[in-house]
């Protein structure tokens, strides 16, 4: 969401001068003079997809109502009157009923039509074979609510439910024959606006991986993005939980990517660190063990 019209129009209402090109200003924010140290220059940058503020010369960083409350004569809560008042102005909805429209409108995403859910009876060799290669076991994917497809679209291909809110949003259809062109398809629909595994988070580290499969050999603490860059959504999830370690742990031929990913983090979060694997390396492949030695050499 793009907030460049709001931001202006609170600091024109109170007359606060400000830059929206120029020295100090990325393409991401508006700048302003920074009320928390001796900046004489605009190195306070406001972001416009957030609402959240960082200082480049002292390092403050919060959001737009703390930043009011220093260069108005606001209280917060009226800071964050005056934000409210301003979004419904020029027609944002609320966070909160920006969710609820989002959970009616895709309160189930329906599972492919030949899904078949994975239990201890079940007999296809196929399965048995990738489950094997892949170095996961059936109790593994069965706890993951996962299924298979012996026809249709999917065929020969593992379902892995993809939930969010505690409710099934999407799903990650992964090729067991070694043989297809994309070892994953997803499903038709927004599931790049969600992050897997996010509602199990609950440590103070987040690890950021491309797939499902590279997200299980991490553990509890690791997402997956569905590819190799972050949505704004998957970027404000991340936010909302506060995390004071963030560490990218992408594929090795996406490195680059993965530093660009991790710069915006870096005014938000203490600690945001970048794994480098060789080009051909990623997480499943490297397994549990190595990447945790790679993460705890990175982050120490």
């Amino acid at each position: 969401m793009n907030y460049s019209k709001l931001i202006e129009n609170i600091l024109d209402t109170y007359n606060i001068t400000f830059w929206t090109s120029g020295k100090n200003v990325s393409r991401d924010s508006i700048n302003v003079q920074c009320p928390f140290c001796d900046d004489h220059s605009n190195h306070l940058g406001i972001f416009k997809n957030s609402l959240l503020f960082n200082c480049w010369k002292c390092r403050t960083k919060g959001h737009l109502s703390y930043l009011l409350t220093k260069i108005t004569n606001l209280s917060e809560s009226e800071a964050e009157e005056v934000i409210e008042d301003e979004k419904n102005d020029l027609g944002f909805e609320t966070e909160d009923s920006e969710e609820e429209e989002e959970t009616e409108r895709e309160s189930v995403s329906p599972l492919p039509k030949y899904f078949e859910q994975i239990t201890e009876e079940m007999e296809y060799p196929l399965l048995t074979r990738y489950l094997k290669r892949r170095k996961l076991t059936l109790d593994f994917v069965m706890g993951k609510g996962c299924g298979i497809c012996r026809v249709g679209k999917y065929m020969n291909r593992m379902i892995i439910p993809v939930r969010f809110g505690g409710r099934q949003v999407s799903f990650v259809a992964a090729d067991m024959t070694g043989t297809a062109i994309h070892r994953y398809e997803n499903a038709g629909n927004t599931i790049n606006q969600y992050l897997y595994n996010y509602d199990a988070l609950e440590n103070d580290i987040i690890v950021v991986a491309e797939g499902v499969l590279d997200a299980w050999r991490i553990g509890d603490e690791a997402v997956a993005i569905f590819g190799s860059y972050l949505t704004d959504k998957q970027k404000s999830l991340i936010l909302k939980k506060e995390p004071e370690c963030l560490v990218f742990c992408l594929d090795g031929d996406a490195y680059w990517k993965a530093r660009n990913e991790a710069e915006f983090f870096e005014p938000y979060i203490n600690l945001v660190r970048t794994i480098k694997m060789d080009f051909d390396q990623d997480p499943d492949s490297l397994g549990t063990k190595e990447i945790w030695r790679k993460i705890d050499k990175t982050i120490c």
